[in-house]
């Protein structure tokens, strides 16, 4: 048993060397990538139909702006790697109060990103942090 979880580790390690690497090779850290959320609620239910931001971190202005599905899901294709944060817009274009360190993604060249971000809808809209594309 031991010298299979040694033998799981290695490759984990292994593995994590090997993606390094590879965003380190000319060319490949170009690679656009994907984001996707599913947008829900405090009690888990998809918010429909929000108007949700993804910004480079260090930037004053969406790179895209999208309107969930009315399952809550949201699809950012064809994104610079980087660190991105994400804004969700109620019905009156203002922001929701999010928290920050968990809507701040790093994207890796080539890779989708599949996550949840909750919303909560008892705290009142905010300003938009961003500039809003016309």
């Amino acid at each position: 048993m031991k010298s299979y979880l040694f033998a799981v580790l290695v490759l984990f390690i292994a593995g994590l060397s090997i993606g390094t690497a590879c965003d380190s090779l000319p060319g490949v850290g170009n690679i656009p990538g994907n984001l996707a959320f599913d947008i829900v609620d405090e009690g888990g239910f998809p918010q429909a139909y929000v108007t949700v931001q993804a910004a480079k971190v260090g930037t004053s202005e969406p790179a895209q702006v999208i309107t969930a599905d009315e399952n809550g899901h949201v699809f950012f294709g064809k994104l610079d790697p980087g660190e991105y944060i994400i804004y969700v817009l109620g019905p009156t274009e203002q922001e929701y109060d999010t928290d920050p360190t968990k809507t701040t993604f790093k994207l890796s060249p080539g890779r989708t990103l599949n996550e949840t971000i909750m919303v909560d809808r008892s705290k009142p809209l905010r300003t938009p942090t961003l500039k809003q594309k016309r």
